[in-house]
């Protein structure tokens, strides 16, 4: 799920680093590459926080690249947040199981005046409704909304 989301912000402009990248190397160059293996063959190599919802979560996180977070609990209002804060196509939508652990990384797709739709890979979600989520499966108590800055004006 977070590979996903990488790609997304990857193929929105944010670059790569050391702490944060998916790379792709042949034979001999994996090693110079960083990459694990040397098989000959295309050898594949990236970090946690490409690859692991929670790792993902606590890079994008940060001071920089997060303006704020938002908590949404179930039972709270998605209109509301909505309306209190600055949501976009683009900002980071986590899913919790029970209290604060993150499990899945997803990227808001559109936002409207009373629902967040966002897209996804694991299970593929295009501009599937929070509020479906969080009917249509129980574990999911709780996301946390990363929005991201540098983002283009609304």
């Amino acid at each position: 799920c977070a590979n996903f989301v990488s790609q997304c912000l990857r193929a929105g402009g944010y670059e790569m680093n050391e702490d944060w990248y998916m790379g792709k190397a042949k034979g001999a160059l994996s090693h110079f590459a960083g990459l694990i293996s040397t098989t000959g063959n295309w050898d594949y190599g990236w970090t946690q926080e490409w690859t692991v919802a929670r790792e993902n979560y606590d890079y994008f996180n940060s001071d920089a690249y997060a303006m704020y977070e938002i908590p949404i609990k179930r039972d709270d209002s998605i209109e509301k947040a909505i309306s209190e804060y600055d949501i976009r196509p683009g900002d980071l939508l986590y899913f919790c199981n029970g209290g604060e652990v993150v499990t899945h990384a997803t990227i808001i797709s559109s936002v409207e005046d009373d629902e967040i739709k966002f897209a996804g890979h694991s299970k593929p979600r295009w501009n599937y409704k929070l509020s479906d989520a969080f009917t249509n499966n129980e574990e999911y108590t709780q996301v946390i909304i990363v929005c991201l800055s540098g983002r283009i004006s609304s």
